[in-house]
């Protein structure tokens, strides 16, 4: 990775040079695609990558999440992964009304049973990457009931 990085910060740094030959930028594309060259990069969650170091470098004593606005619910959640607070805000979101679908991979809220009676319904839906709610057909399968998420309790013993 590092490799990569010098090689590109040479190439940037360098005035007196004439631009990046093709040649150049396609050694550095054989070198990315080359299916070892991230094997050490160690990510947990694609909101981890988006988010600079120091939002995940603070920590927290006996933070009690009951009062937060769900976004900032939503915000602990997918910013502090592996964590006691993400199971805090994930159980107070819970306890708010919304449940976390495994199909979808996010959390919904809606007023309707959690009957498996195979019928198109509107469903509220979060989206993490739009960071706003957003409105999701869904048909009420057996396969969409059984994958709703539940109150978890906390494996974790330290905060972040």
């Amino acid at each position: 990775m590092k490799n990569i990085e010098d090689e590109l910060k040479a190439l940037r740094d360098s005035e007196n040079k004439p631009p990046p030959t093709l040649a150049d930028l396609e050694n550095i594309a054989k070198k990315i695609s080359n299916p070892d060259y991230c094997k050490d990069i160690k990510v947990k969650s694609f909101v981890t990558r988006l988010l600079p170091e120091c939002y995940s470098a603070f920590t927290f004593n006996n933070l009690d999440v009951k009062n937060f606005h769900e976004e900032t619910l939503f915000f602990i959640f997918y910013a502090l992964p592996e964590s006691e607070l993400q199971v805090k805000a994930y159980n107070e979101l819970i306890i708010k009304g919304f449940a976390f679908s495994k199909t979808l991979n996010a959390f919904v809220f809606f007023a309707d049973p959690k009957i498996a009676d195979n019928k198109k319904r509107s469903i509220l839906v979060f989206d993490p990457f739009l960071w706003e709610k957003v409105y999701r057909e869904t048909v009420f399968d057996e396969k969409f009931i059984s994958t709703l998420e539940h109150l978890v309790e906390c494996k974790y013993d330290e905060e972040p």
